[in-house]
């Protein structure tokens, strides 16, 4: 038995190395999917905030150009 004990210890302290390497690495596999996860949610508001802006900037431009038709409209018919 004492021949084996050396054997025994280095065993275990290689089974022992192979969990920690096994739990780091998931770890920071874990890690790094919630950190892909948090920026596509960081991106889906920044294109849901740019939707955004070129709908008011397309709604601002028929405002004002409704505006203008009807100011022309009233100009055309206040000379005529």
């Amino acid at each position: 038995m004492r021949k084996f004990l050396p054997w025994i210890v280095v065993g275990g302290l290689l089974l022992i190395a192979v969990f920690w390497f096994v739990s780091i690495k998931n770890g920071a596999v874990k890690t790094n999917q919630e950190v892909n996860k948090e920026w596509g949610n960081v991106e889906t508001s920044y294109q849901r905030r740019n939707d955004l802006i070129g709908n008011l900037v397309e709604y601002l431009y028929f405002c004002m150009s409704k505006v203008i038709f009807q100011f022309a409209q009233e100009l055309f018919w206040f000379f005529l």
